[in-house]
C-alpha cells in the first residue's frame, strides 16, 4: 500500500472555503461548478475559486492557498445576476441536465453578457443621473434677466458613443450563446443570416419559431446599425446629438437623439427614452435567449421522454424572486420546477 504524504493528504482532505474576503461577508447562495473552474455567487457579488490544484496541479509547494477573485461586483440579490446569470444556471446546470450542452463555454459567455450588461446599466443610470441633475437646475436656478446659463452635458457624444459600443458588446455576447449552441464550427462572427439557416434547419421547428427569431434579429441588426453609426459616421448614416436647448417659445428642450440609417433609422427623441429603450431591450434579450435556447433544444430533441419545457412561473413559486423561467414537467396537469 503506497502512503501518501504530507502534501497530498493536505490536498485530498476536507477544506473550509471563504470567498470575498472582508468586503464580503456574505453567504454562498449559488455554486456553478465548470471544467476549470468554480464559479460561486454571494449577496454581493460573484467569483472564480481555483483551488490549490488548480494553480499547483502538481502538488510542490504545500504552501499555496485556495483563493477566490470577484468578477462580478453584483451577486445574488441583484436582479441582472438572476435575470441573466441565474436563469441560465437554473435551465442549463450540468447537474440537472440531462445532456452535456458545451456548457464550459456557454457558462463563460453568459458571465461576460452579465458582465457587459451590468456595466451598460451603470452607464445609462449615470448619463440619465447627469440629465435629471441639469433639468433640476433649469427648473429651481434663479437666471440673470439679461443672461440665461444654459446646461450642458460634459461630453455629450463621447458618453452616447460609449453607450452604443458597450450595448453592441452585449449584443456580441448574447449572439455567442447562440453560436455555441447551433453555429459551433462557424469563425467568431457569423452574419445573421447562418443564425437563421441553422435554427431553420433544427428538426420541428415551426413558423412561429422562426418568426420569434425575426423579431430578435430585427433588434440586433438596429443595435449594430446605431452603432455604426456613431463608430463610422458619413453622409446619411450618423447619430445626430442636441444638448439642452432653449426653443422660440422660451421653454427647454431636453438632449435629444437622432440615428440616420437607410435600414434601421431611428427619428429624433428624446435621448433618455432611446436609452431606456437600449437598456431594456437588451437587459429583456440576455434573461430571454437563454430561454429561447433551451426551448429549442428541447424540441429538437430526439431524447426527452419527460416532456421536459421550460415554464414561467409566477413569483411565489419561484426558487429566486428575479429568475421567472425554469425547467419543467407536467404532473397531474400542473406544471412543476425540475430538479
Amino acid at each position: 500500500m503506497t502512503r501518501k504524504n504530507t502534501i497530498d493528504r493536505q490536498r485530498e482532505s476536507s477544506i473550509t472555503l471563504e470567498v470575498g474576503g472582508e468586503d464580503d461577508n456574505s453567504q454562498i447562495r449559488e455554486l456553478l461548478s465548470l471544467s476549470h473552474a468554480l464559479f460561486t455567487v454571494t449577496d454581493l457579488a460573484v467569483y472564480r475559486v481555483l483551488l490549490q490544484d488548480d494553480i499547483d496541479p502538481e502538488r510542490t509547494n504545500p504552501n499555496i492557498p485556495n483563493q477566490s477573485q470577484k468578477i462580478i461586483p453584483s451577486g445574488y440579490n441583484d436582479p441582472i445576476v438572476g435575470k441573466i446569470l441565474l436563469t441560465a444556471k437554473y435551465l442549463f446546470d450540468k447537474n440537472n441536465a440531462t445532456e452535456d450542452l458545451l456548457l464550459d463555454r456557454f457558462f463563460e459567455a453568459v458571465i461576460d453578457l452579465t458582465k457587459h450588461v451590468l456595466e451598460l446599466k451603470k452607464m445609462i443610470a449615470d448619463l440619465k443621473n447627469e440629465i435629471s441633475e441639469n433639468e433640476d437646475f433649469i427648473e429651481n436656478a434663479e437666471q440673470k434677466s439679461n443672461g440665461y446659463s444654459l446646461p450642458a452635458i460634459t461630453s455629450l457624444e463621447t458618453k452616447v458613443h460609449h453607450i452604443l459600443v458597450k450595448a453592441d458588446k452585449a449584443k456580441d455576447a448574447i449572439l455567442k450563446l447562440y453560436k455555441i449552441h447551433f453555429l459551433p464550427n462557424e469563425n467568431d462572427k457569423p452574419k445573421l443570416e447562418k443564425y437563421t439557416n441553422a435554427l431553420r434547419d433544427l428538426s420541428n421547428t415551426d413558423d412561429e419559431v422562426l418568426k420569434v427569431w425575426e423579431e430578435k434579429k430585427k433588434f440586433l441588426d438596429l443595435i449594430r446599425n446605431a452603432r455604426n453609426s456613431s463608430e463610422h459616421p458619413k453622409p446619411n448614416q450618423q447619430v445626430l446629438l442636441d444638448d439642452f436647448t432653449m426653443q422660440p417659445d422660451g421653454s427647454i428642450a431636453p438632449p435629444l437623439i437622432q440615428v440616420e440609417h437607410k435600414d434601421t433609422p431611428i427619428g429624433l427623441l428624446p435621448l433618455v427614452e432611446f436609452i431606456e429603450f437600449l437598456e431594456k431591450m437588451i437587459i429583456d434579450y440576455s434573461e430571454l435567449s437563454p430561454v429561447f435556447i433551451k426551448q429549442l433544444l428541447l424540441i429538437s430533441s430526439k431524447n426527452n421522454p419527460s416532456g421536459e419545457s421550460v415554464t414561467e412561473f409566477p413569483e411565489k413559486e419561484r426558487r429566486h424572486p428575479n429568475v421567472r423561467f425554469y425547467r419543467s414537467i407536467n404532473m397531474g396537469g400542473t406544471k412543476r420546477i425540475l430538479g
